[in-house]
């Protein structure tokens, strides 16, 4: 279940680190520079948490406009009830899917950075000449990336992702 999602990770990546407006390239790079230096049991240790806490500080600061004390109170981590994440009447299923859902996320996020430089290397690997033969036969840039450069760069990127 975490690989379509982390190829997808991957892809917008990559895409991402091609990209020809200058920051959305630097988001990119970022994107696969940090999570691919950052050793992975980190991601898979803290990141959980941290995302839970920021899904909830989100919903606590949409729901809760009211509340005044602090959410940080020495260690613990207190938002409004309305904010928990699940709800705490919320059946066991759905608790045990949230963690899950979490956890998929967190490894998407780790494997798609990997997968988003294997990507990237392999959309540089397409001969040049080819795109340059697909502008000569008028194709635009979407239609390149997609009946050109995306078919071909599968050759080069399928070793570096089994």
């Amino acid at each position: 279940m975490t690989a379509p999602v982390a190829l997808g990770f991957g892809f917008l990546g990559a895409m991402a680190a091609r990209a020809q407006i200058a920051p959305l390239r630097w988001i990119g790079k970022t994107y696969i520079a940090l999570v691919r230096g950052v050793p992975d049991i980190a991601y898979f240790l803290f990141f959980v948490i941290a995302l839970d806490q920021a899904f909830e500080w989100m919903r606590h600061k949409m729901l809760c406009p009211d509340w005044d004390q602090p959410i940080r109170q020495g260690n613990d981590f207190i938002v409004c009830d309305a904010a928990k994440l699940p709800l705490n009447n919320a059946a066991q299923w759905v608790h045990e899917t949230y963690g899950f859902a979490l956890a998929v996320l967190t490894f998407a996020i780790v494997f798609g950075a990997f997968a988003a430089n294997v990507l990237f290397g392999a959309m540089r690997a397409v001969p040049h000449a080819q795109l340059e033969t697909a502008a000569a036969y008028g194709l635009n840039r979407r239609q390149t990336f997609w009946r050109i450069m995306l078919p071909q760069m599968w050759v080069y990127a399928l070793p570096g992702l089994s």
